[in-house]
């Protein structure tokens, strides 16, 4: 129970990174916030090593913004450090896109665990979510380095703290409800 409950503690941390970043420096010193938040990334590391099946990506991703977070701390950068969600929506995109070349995709993993006979047809659908995420982290991975280079921390902070979790959540929710009614429509 300790376990699972840190481990949602520190996921939520990783969410807020942007925020965190952006009103910790009101307060601490740069050094200060990101040696927290690398602890923090170690810690989910080490709680988190056996779901790498399920999610291959979060390594590399971990590996990469831990380093993003000690070449922040040895420039003494929040522009290094403000590179972090740009980062992991890279490794996520190689990921997504490795996973379509590669096979299987990375929503039909996650689709197989609930449905573990899945279809064909349900592999195509899963493979065309997957293109569609691929093309939402390219959409990403731009808006958030505009932001970076924009040096507006504020402006920063609320796109990759708050905007872009809400364009998630549209297309996480839109994707549930356009495949309740492809469902349905198959099913006529």
């Amino acid at each position: 129970m300790l376990k699972t409950t840190l481990s949602i503690v520190l996921i939520i941390i990783g969410v807020c990174y942007p925020a965190i970043v952006y009103f910790g420096l009101a307060y601490f010193e740069l050094n200060t916030v990101l040696l927290a938040l690398l602890g923090v990334l170690v810690l989910r590391i080490m709680l988190t090593r056996k779901k790498v099946t399920i999610a291959p990506w979060f390594i590399p991703a971990s590996l990469l913004g831990g380093m993003c977070l000690v070449g922040a701390i040895g420039w003494q950068s929040t522009l290094v450090a403000s590179l972090y969600p740009v980062i992991i929506s890279s490794v996520m995109l190689v990921s997504f896109s490795y996973s379509l070349w590669r096979g299987p995709s990375v929503i039909e993993t996650f689709a197989r665990l609930q449905e573990p006979e899945l279809d064909e047809r349900g592999v195509r659908y899963t493979r065309k979510v997957t293109q569609v995420w691929c093309g939402f982290f390219v959409i990403n991975i731009g808006i958030a380095s505009w932001t970076v280079f924009s040096q507006d921390l504020a402006l920063w902070a609320l796109y990759n703290g708050f905007i872009s979790y809400c364009l998630m959540g549209v297309l996480l929710g839109g994707e549930f409800i356009f495949r309740q009614w492809y469902k349905q429509r198959a099913q006529s």
